[in-house]
């Protein structure tokens, strides 16, 4: 060990920084006053949100286009569900459809309205029935 050039250096150094001595160089970090510390308010959770929320046309209506083709795609895996009865998880996949309704926003171009409008109709009543079918099930048991 003692063939290793610097290791004792390291170790006296350690120890200087241990015992509170400065060590190699004689560097300090100068103590931190008032005034190297400027007054600043915290910013709130509004604050926070509304620097991030970006009000374009475009940014509105790639939000809700993407709300709508989540609501499409749990659609789609509510009927692979009934479809395949054997593995289950309807009920996962109803409230995972339910959350994506509830997370769809208004899109900015008119055109879209209509489209999304359908989409949020067809969830809506997809959901109604699906409830309907487990409050029936629940009187018969």
């Amino acid at each position: 060990m003692s063939m290793i050039s610097g290791v004792r250096a390291a170790e006296r150094a350690r120890l200087g920084m241990v015992r509170g001595k400065p060590s190699v160089g004689g560097f300090q970090m100068p103590p931190i006053t008032e005034a190297a510390t400027p007054n600043v308010a915290p910013l709130g959770l509004g604050g926070v949100l509304a620097l991030q929320d970006d009000g374009s046309p475009v940014l509105r209506d790639r939000l809700a286009r993407r709300g709508g083709e989540q609501v499409l795609s749990a659609l789609d895996a509510i009927q692979l569900a009934l479809l395949d009865e054997a593995k289950g998880g309807l009920g996962v996949r109803l409230s995972a459809l339910d959350q994506a309704l509830a997370a769809m926003s208004a899109p900015a171009d008119p055109a879209l309205v209509p489209i999304l409008a359908e989409i949020k109709l067809r969830a809506q009543v997809e959901l109604a029935r699906r409830r309907c079918v487990q409050a029936a099930l629940l009187e018969k048991s």
